[in-house]
């Protein structure tokens, strides 16, 4: 099941600014944190959040849940001048003081674990090419299944 929360959840098509948008990787971690690490282990409080917030484009949220394990996702057009890096340096500095440890790597995309009062959960970064802008997408997923 997909759930979707931006601009195709609203009547209203997003400006020419809003498309252009980049918004740096510091925002996007933290538009990240406030609706999913804020209320992680809690999708009603998350989808709350997202209505309640009147997320608008570039910012996207969306909540998932694959075999089992819940997944609050925000994607967000970025500058191409960020990396996965300097994501997932953002996303770090956003989590704190929740640390993300055993990170793992490979060209587009980082992963790392760490536990929110006492439940496990993975974090993980990605940014894609696509025409004309990069996509960036951070994730909070639920280790612990339903």
């Amino acid at each position: 099941m997909l759930l979707a929360a931006g601009p195709a959840a609203a009547a209203e098509q997003p400006t020419l600014d809003q498309l252009m948008a980049t918004p740096s990787a510091p925002d996007i971690a933290a538009q990240w944190k406030a609706i999913c690490l804020d209320h992680a282990g809690d999708a009603k409080a998350q989808k709350a959040t997202v209505k309640a917030s009147e997320l608008t484009w570039p910012y996207q949220a969306y909540f998932l849940k694959d075999k089992g394990a819940p997944a609050c996702v925000l994607a967000s057009s970025i500058a191409a001048s960020d990396t996965v890096d300097s994501l997932f340096a953002a996303t770090e500095a956003a989590a704190s003081p929740a640390a993300l440890v055993d990170r793992k790597n490979d060209a587009d995309q980082a992963s790392a674990a760490t536990v929110i009062e006492g439940m496990p959960y993975m974090v993980t970064v990605g940014i894609k090419k696509s025409t004309g802008n990069q996509v960036a997408t951070v994730i909070l997923t639920s280790l612990k299944k339903d």
